[in-house]
């Protein structure tokens, strides 16, 4: 009998021990999987909160002659202070807010996986519209174009996340600028959401010209 009571001890202790590894092989797995979940949350909150602008902007043309943000607009060299970037202005009525409102709606332009943004509010948001064309001529975009005269809505961006145009990725944030085929939420004058990586064509800037075809995108309106 005792020999007996030893053994099932001896088996209850084994058994314990096992449970006890699981559980902490679980935990260890539960956890490195906790920032991948979260990461992927923010990535749908972001692409949720660009198709929110990018349809604002659609409708903003619909009441515009079919004409989008920047018509005649002359470039003015400086990305902030283009249409690229001062659209928002323009679609406030059809985000249903006033500006003092917007001030206080930062999330709606904010990319939620951005990390230590200072700025993503509505006079400097993580999305941008397609309107490089009004920074520069030589640059792609579609600054006062009509939306009848764009030939491939599926493949033509309407808008990106800002990083898009250096390229960097806010999924996860890198922060660094130029990395090759980063990709970004990008959304096209069709109305859909892609997930791209953007071709850097080895530096900066990427709307000097469209990418291979093969990249699934257009900054121009032919």
């Amino acid at each position: 009998m005792a020999t007996r009571r030893i053994t099932s001890s001896a088996f209850t202790l084994i058994e314990l021990l096992i449970t006890i590894a699981v559980i902490a092989v679980l935990a260890g797995l539960a956890a490195s999987a906790v920032p991948s979940i979260v990461e992927r949350v923010a990535r749908l909150q972001c692409q949720a909160r660009m198709a929110k602008l990018g349809h604002a902007v659609l409708l903003y043309a619909e009441d515009h002659g079919m004409a989008l943000p920047g018509a005649g607009k002359p470039p003015t060299g400086n990305p902030f202070t283009s249409v690229s970037y001062t659209y928002t202005w323009d679609i406030l009525p059809y985000l249903g807010l006033t500006e003092e409102q917007a001030r206080q709606q930062r999330p709606l332009f904010c990319c939620p996986s951005r990390t230590g943004a200072t700025n993503g509010d509505f006079q400097s948001p993580h999305y941008v519209f397609s309107g490089a064309n009004n920074i520069a001529p030589t640059l792609r975009g579609l600054s006062g174009v009509r939306l009848p005269a764009i030939k491939r809505p599926a493949r033509t961006v309407l808008m990106a996340e800002a990083g898009a145009s250096v390229p960097f990725s806010n999924h996860p944030f890198t922060g660094t600028a130029a990395v090759p085929d980063a990709k970004c939420w990008i959304f096209f004058v069709d109305g859909h959401s892609g997930f791209l990586p953007i071709h850097s064509f080895g530096g900066a800037n990427t709307l000097a010209k469209d990418p291979p075809a093969s990249y699934g995108y257009q900054w121009s309106p032919d």
